[in-house]
C-alpha cells in the first residue's frame, strides 16, 4: 500500500527573462536535498510546456502539517526565497501554495532523477460557491478511475482550504500515457460538469517533469 499524504504544496513559478536555463538548474540541483527528507513523500519540478515567459511549478506531499512545515523550513524553499529576487517574477504567498490532497494513486515508474517520469499535468478548476462539496466528491470519487489507468502514475486530487479552488495533478512516463488520460473518464466528466459545477473551464497546464522524489 503507498504511503498516506494528507497535506501538498503546489509552487508556480515565473522565470525571468533569459532566466530559464539558471531555474532549471536550481530545481534539479534541489532532488538531493530533498531525498534526505524522510517525511517529504514525494516532490515534483516541472517545466509548464508551451509558456512565454517560461514558467515552473514544485508539487510535493507530507503526511501531516508538520511535515510540510519542516519542507518549508528546509534547504530548498530557503534557497528559492533567497534567489528569487534574480530569477523569478513575482511569487506566490503561502496560503496560496498550501493545499490539502483528498485523493491519491502513488505508483513509481522508475529511479534517476525524474523517477522513470517524463510529462505531467497540472489542472486547476474552482467550484461553483453552492457546489464546493459536490465538486470535493467528485474529485474524491474519481480515484478508481485514476487507478484503473496503467499509465497514470501518480495522480493527486488537491483542494486549497478556504477557497473554491480544486486541482489535479497527475504524472505520467510518456506522451502517450498523458495524452490517454486526458482522452478518459476522469477529464471527459469534469468537462462535463463545467456548466452544472464549476465557475469556468479548468486550467489545463502540461507538464515536462524535471526531477522528482517518488517514495512509496
Amino acid at each position: 500500500m503507498a504511503r498516506t499524504v494528507t497535506h501538498s504544496t503546489l509552487v508556480p513559478l515565473t522565470a525571468q527573462a533569459g532566466k530559464e536555463d539558471a531555474v532549471v538548474e536550481f530545481l534539479t540541483s534541489g532532488q538531493p536535498a530533498v531525498l534526505g527528507e524522510p517525511e517529504t513523500h514525494q516532490w515534483y519540478a516541472a517545466k509548464l510546456i508551451g509558456t512565454s515567459p517560461s514558467q515552473f511549478v514544485i508539487f510535493d506531499t507530507f503526511p501531516s502539517e508538520e511535515a510540510r512545515g519542516v519542507h518549508l523550513k528546509g534547504p530548498v524553499p530557503t534557497a528559492l526565497v533567497e534567489n528569487a529576487p534574480k530569477l523569478l517574477i513575482g511569487g506566490p504567498t503561502l496560503p496560496e501554495i498550501q493545499s490539502e490532497i483528498l485523493a491519491h494513486k502513488i505508483t513509481k515508474a522508475g529511479d534517476g532523477l525524474q523517477s522513470g517520469l517524463t510529462t505531467g499535468l497540472r489542472v486547476t478548476f474552482t467550484a461553483k460557491p453552492d457546489k464546493k462539496e459536490i465538486v470535493s466528491k467528485f474529485v474524491a470519487d474519481a480515484l478508481p478511475l485514476a487507478e484503473a489507468e496503467p499509465g497514470t502514475v501518480s495522480w493527486y486530487a488537491i483542494h486549497w482550504p478556504g477557497t473554491d479552488k480544486f486541482g489535479i495533478v497527475d504524472f505520467f512516463a510518456s506522451d502517450e500515457a498523458r495524452e490517454a488520460h486526458l482522452a478518459g473518464p476522469i477529464a471527459a466528466a469534469l468537462i462535463a460538469s463545467i456548466d452544472e459545477n464549476l465557475t469556468g473551464p479548468p486550467d489545463i497546464a502540461k507538464l515536462e517533469v524535471l526531477a522528482a522524489k517518488v517514495d512509496v
